[in-house]
């Protein structure tokens, strides 16, 4: 089994792990969990409960450092975009 919060950063996988144990516990099917343009992506079977924590997750990872879980902001100023915290945002320049 994949561990899904491996296929983001150490900052998201309090965001990702309970879509994951949600998905589990429901036997929905988990077809892609990834950072994109620095936001969280978390695609799976459709369920409507699932549908709201999902957004949720997003909202909540857009806010947080993708490192180290701290509040974060979308940093456009390198070229990538990457969800970081001020002090993550230096040290990966």
């Amino acid at each position: 089994m994949i561990d899904y919060t491996k296929c983001v950063g150490p900052g998201w996988a309090h965001i990702v792990q309970p879509l994951v144990d949600y998905c589990t516990t429901h036997g929905l099917k988990i077809f892609q969990v990834k950072e994109t343009v620095g936001g969280l992506l978390f695609y799976a079977d459709f369920n409507e409960k699932l549908d709201k924590l999902i957004e949720a997750a997003e909202v909540l990872a857009d806010e947080t450092c993708e490192t180290c879980g701290e509040p974060g902001r979308l940093r456009g100023d390198r070229p990538w975009l990457k969800t970081l915290c001020d002090t993550h945002a230096e040290e990966e320049r």
